[in-house]
């Protein structure tokens, strides 16, 4: 999913939806600045997507979600919480000790989201099925959506993908990840998106 589609879809949440978004005014948005120096202490570049959302949204609760923040103004910056690998950077916790985050490929942090487990003595990531568009819907929403093909279909999600002639399908899936219901077309990604929403 691209970080313009994202910020499409949480924008229109924020308008439905305000009390699940209280206190977001107060949140300080990641500069440019900011991610290079972030960038520049971890050795490596992170996800654009994420980038992105960071310098609109900045990190801390939006809806059932809360996300740790490259700003050092936000209190919910990202080295304030317990050391982790270097080749893994949390986006966040479970609430049990362990992390949501990307690993480390050389000098970049792939959108794929990862869970390590901080409890157990070892250090080894569990891949998910998420991209950080992806992730996030789940942890903010408890949707499960299936951007552009960000992992093969899976049973009881709702599937938007763009056509080889640019249109853009949205449909459903059942217990067996089957396509269940109609496949809609749309035009833009903005309609796609409302269509969802309803």
């Amino acid at each position: 999913m691209s970080a313009r589609a994202l910020i499409y879809f949480l924008q229109l949440q924020m308008a439905k939806k305000p009390n699940f978004f209280l206190f977001r005014e107060e949140e300080p948005l990641a500069t440019f600045q900011e991610i290079e120096v972030i960038e520049k202490h971890i050795a490596a570049t992170l996800p654009i997507v994420f980038k992105e959302f960071q310098q609109k949204f900045g990190g801390g609760t939006f809806g059932y979600a809360e996300l740790y923040a490259i700003s050092p103004k936000s209190e919910y910056y990202v080295f304030q919480e317990p050391l982790c690998p270097n080749d893994f950077f949390p986006i966040a916790n479970d609430g049990t000790g362990g992390f949501y985050g990307f690993v480390k490929n050389e000098n970049e942090f792939a959108d794929k989201v990862y869970y390590w487990d901080n409890t157990l003595q070892r250090t080894s990531y569990q891949q998910t099925k998420y991209s950080f568009a992806s992730f996030f819907l789940w942890s903010a929403f408890n949707l499960k959506v299936n951007w552009f093909s960000d992992h093969p279909d899976a049973p009881y999600e709702t599937v938007i993908k763009c056509t080889d002639n640019g249109k853009y399908q949205v449909y459903h899936t059942d217990e067996r990840a089957n396509l269940w219901g109609v496949i809609t077309e749309f035009d833009t990604l903005e309609e796609a998106i409302n269509k969802f929403e309803n």
